[in-house]
């Protein structure tokens, strides 16, 4: 059959395994797209980190496509696949 036509394909990791490697390693935390003062993106806390992934953390997205994007901003993304 064509089971590649329907299905999208299935990501190496699962967001319970991205929170699991979050909570394992001190030194990760998340970047936000809010710019600080100085223009600069917001770090959050370690604390501030896992409860962003845990109430937040919908989906793992590897590599570039036009729905969703590892890039920050939909509309750079946009802008990104019309130059490329």
């Amino acid at each position: 059959g064509l089971w590649f036509v329907s299905e999208g394909t299935l990501p190496t990791y699962t967001v319970e395994e991205v929170l699991h490697g979050l909570e394992k390693h001190d030194n990760i935390l998340v970047r936000t797209q809010t710019l600080t003062e100085e223009g600069h993106k917001t770090v959050l806390t370690r604390a501030e980190s896992i409860k962003q992934l845990k109430e937040n953390g919908k989906a793992v997205v590897e590599g570039a496509n036009l729905h969703v994007n590892e890039y920050g901003s939909p509309l750079f993304a946009d802008f990104f696949f019309f130059i490329t």
